[in-house]
């Protein structure tokens, strides 16, 4: 084995040993080794071949969990992700002190998501409005847009969910024309929808189903 496998000889060496001299199995779990300049994270079994209470061998399983542990680092990121915007959806939706408070979730999605441009919108009737923006400039009037002008307003007002899609050609959204990536969240109140949150980055597929 460690002449086709040299890279495992300084990890299982020990496990050979223990199990051919106590005849008993061993576990070698979360084991991170590097394979074609790859990190890999597997899990080694290693159990006796007895013969006459006497270990002649050994049998090693190797179960690869590298996509497993991958998707539960996603998962754990996507969750802390998660926790950040619901944070700063209640805290924007229940503000004394709004600017404060808009400014901080300004400074929190970008340490915990990260964005190139990002607005908070209150919502008027049929129409959303920007009442901030990061990483472009408002002009002196308020910006409207009504809800029948944006598919994608549209269905954060109607599923109170948010939104993570691609920016197309068609989108007309204020911030967004040099993006690839878009997220809404909405700010919702009593079962109501009273504006959202906008996250839009210059990068493709930032924000997948999973923010």
């Amino acid at each position: 084995l460690f002449y086709y496998r040299p890279e495992l000889e300084p990890i299982l060496r020990e496990g050979f040993k223990s199990v051919i001299e106590t005849t008993l199995p061993a576990e070698l779990n979360d084991v991170r080794l590097t394979l074609h300049n790859e990190l890999m994270i597997q899990n080694f079994s290693v159990y006796p071949l007895l013969s006459n209470d006497f270990a002649r061998g050994a049998v090693v399983l190797v179960d690869d969990v590298t996509e497993r542990a991958r998707l539960e680092r996603d998962i754990a990121a996507r969750s802390s992700q998660l926790e950040a915007l619901t944070e700063a959806s209640r805290r924007i939706t229940a503000a004394l002190e709004r600017d404060e408070v808009i400014e901080l979730a300004f400074d929190e999605m970008q340490r915990v998501i990260g964005y190139d441009s990002m607005s908070v919108w209150s919502r008027s009737g049929d129409e959303f409005v920007i009442e901030a923006a990061r990483g472009f400039d408002l002009p002196p009037d308020p910006i409207h847009v009504p809800v029948d002008d944006s598919k994608k307003l549209r269905s954060i007002l109607e599923r109170q969910r948010a939104l993570s899609a691609d920016v197309t050609p068609n989108d007309s959204l204020p911030g967004i024309s040099q993006t690839k990536s878009w997220l809404g969240v909405p700010l919702v109140r009593q079962g109501q929808v009273m504006g959202m949150i906008t996250l839009a980055s210059s990068q493709p597929e930032v924000y997948d189903s999973r923010s």
